[in-house]
């Protein structure tokens, strides 16, 4: 299956803003990519506060947010999510205090 550049690009656009924020613009953001035929896995992990356990299992819901009430909440996630699911493939969030990571696996036909 081929995919949507553009949309691919959405997804990592979006993620990097979101872990901007989440770190108050003032951590450590790394990116990473790695190619294990026939995958392609992205990756993005940050410095922040992390996720708490028991917002995790919620964090690609629509309209779910761990911003405070008074924060805009936006669609991000779930437009990530959408497209992630168009190109069947898989996501991962990961977070403890200090780091919290989303991996990305996109199969690759080459």
């Amino acid at each position: 299956m081929l995919c949507y550049p553009g949309a691919v690009i959405q997804v990592w656009r979006s993620r990097i803003y979101s872990v901007i924020q989440a770190m108050d613009n003032c951590r450590v953001l790394t990116v990473g990519v790695i190619y294990e035929n026939p995958i392609l896995l992205l990756g993005v992990t940050d410095s922040g506060k992390g996720i708490s356990p028991e917002m995790l299992p919620r964090i690609l819901e629509r309209f779910f947010t761990t911003k405070n009430a008074n924060e805009r909440c936006r669609l991000g996630r779930d437009i990530v999510k959408k497209i992630v699911e168009k190109h069947s493939v898989k996501i991962e969030v990961a977070s403890v205090i200090g780091q919290t990571t989303f991996n990305v696996s996109i199969p690759i036909a080459v």
